[in-house]
């Protein structure tokens, strides 16, 4: 799981840092493009200033026949905001390069007093504009066309980058997703394998019970039953006068007859005869009265319906799970009572066992009785349930299909 959350994290993570590279050189694109039309909007401005003042000093063309103090002075005014206006231009400016020299010739006419060079100065200013203005027209229709092929090139590069993020996406979520799926083929073939070397351990276990079982009724208990009849034999055959033999006798009898009970239990919890040979509800009722018979849970069986022609799978598993729920439910819940209940449902194989005791709570406590009940559940494809709680004792339900 951890490995495959790093791989969905580098893979969106590869994702979002290709969206932000890209984001980011549109915004610097978008930012030159920016610069540029605030100094083109610059130059255009200041040329219409420019214009401006010149077209509005209409005396710079008007003929001039004679001066006096009044008119020069009003004409060097209009110099001087005239080269003024001039003067707020870059001086590689097509207009500041024409215009400026008019002026000072016209500077100097002024200061000299000829009509005739005033005049002359005013044409010459007139056509500098004329070709000051034309020059400033090509200028802006260059600058229009930088623009245009800037903004061409600002969006030709900014698709190659939206296309290389939308490429380098598609290939990393194509590559995430190829990676989850592979590693969640291995996560369900190592699951199977779990599960088949589990199935294959709890059928060895139960086939090791069976023959244990097998081997303990049927040698060692018939020859402990052979030991405890000749020791009652020969008990019955000493003398009167042999009393501590014949007690001695007496007393290895009654032992071997205890050890005999403690197999034959032993043998039967390992793997009930009857489990076999009368069938799963018999084998419940058996499992309940000897619960019962060691006189700490009381339990209450139910039995409806079942057949005897159960598969053996499905038998085992639910006697196995009745089993331990109930040593547990004995060793460990101190309740009094516990009901088992077995049944057919919807065409499933109920089990439920219940108890009063003190409960617990199922999510932070599951011990290994708990996980190999429900793993014994799942591998044949039915469902495990535990409902508990503090002081309100424990419920077991299952359900087998069949």
């Amino acid at each position: 799981m951890r490995v495959k959350h790093l791989v969905l994290a580098g893979g969106f993570g590869g994702v979002l840092v290709a969206g932000l590279l890209a984001g980011l050189e549109a915004r610097r694109l978008m930012g030159r493009m920016y610069d540029i039309h605030r100094r083109e909007r610059a130059q255009v401005v200041a040329h219409v200033k420019t214009l401006y003042a010149l077209h509005r000093l209409q005396d710079v063309t008007q003929p001039v026949t004679r001066f006096n103090p009044d008119m020069r002075a009003r004409l060097l005014g209009e110099q001087r905001e005239m080269e003024a206006a001039v003067t707020q231009l870059p001086r590689e400016d097509a207009m500041h390069r024409t215009v400026m020299p008019a002026l000072e010739q016209r500077r100097m006419a002024l200061q000299v007093g000829e009509p005739a060079q005033l005049q002359a100065s005013g044409d010459r200013i007139r056509n500098a504009v004329l070709a000051a203005e034309l020059a400033h027209a090509k200028e802006v229709e260059t600058g229009q066309v930088a623009l245009s092929d800037e903004f061409d090139s600002v969006r030709r590069r900014a698709s190659r980058y939206l296309t290389f993020a939308i490429l380098a996406g598609v290939i990393l979520a194509m590559v995430s997703v190829m990676s989850v799926a592979r590693l969640e083929r291995e996560e369900e073939e190592q699951q199977r394998q779990m599960e088949q070397l589990s199935r294959r351990v709890l059928e060895a276990q139960e086939q090791e019970r069976r023959m244990l079982s097998r081997e303990l009724h049927d040698s060692l208990a018939q020859a402990l039953g052979v030991i405890a009849m000749d020791a009652g034999r020969l008990a019955k055959d000493l003398p009167e006068t042999q009393g501590v033999l014949r007690a001695l006798a007496e007393d290895i009898q009654k032992q071997v007859e205890r050890v005999l009970s403690s197999i034959r239990e032993i043998a039967l919890m390992l793997r009930p005869s009857m489990l076999d040979d009368l069938g799963l509800g018999a084998a419940m009722e058996w499992l309940g009265r000897e619960v019962s018979r060691r006189g700490r849970l009381e339990v209450d069986v139910e039995c409806a319906g079942i057949a005897e022609s159960l598969p053996d799978a499905v038998t085992t598993c639910v006697f196995r799970v009745a089993q331990e729920a109930l040593s547990n439910a004995e060793r460990h819940s101190g309740a009094r009572t516990a009901r088992v209940k077995l049944g057919w449902n919807r065409g499933e194989l109920r089990l439920s066992i219940e108890d009063d005791g003190k409960g617990f709570f199922p999510r932070r406590v599951k011990g290994l009785g708990l996980l190999g009940m429900e793993e014994r559940v799942r591998q044949l494809g039915g469902w495990f349930q535990v409902d508990s709680g503090k002081g309100h004792g424990t419920a077991i339900h299952a359900g087998l299909p069949l």
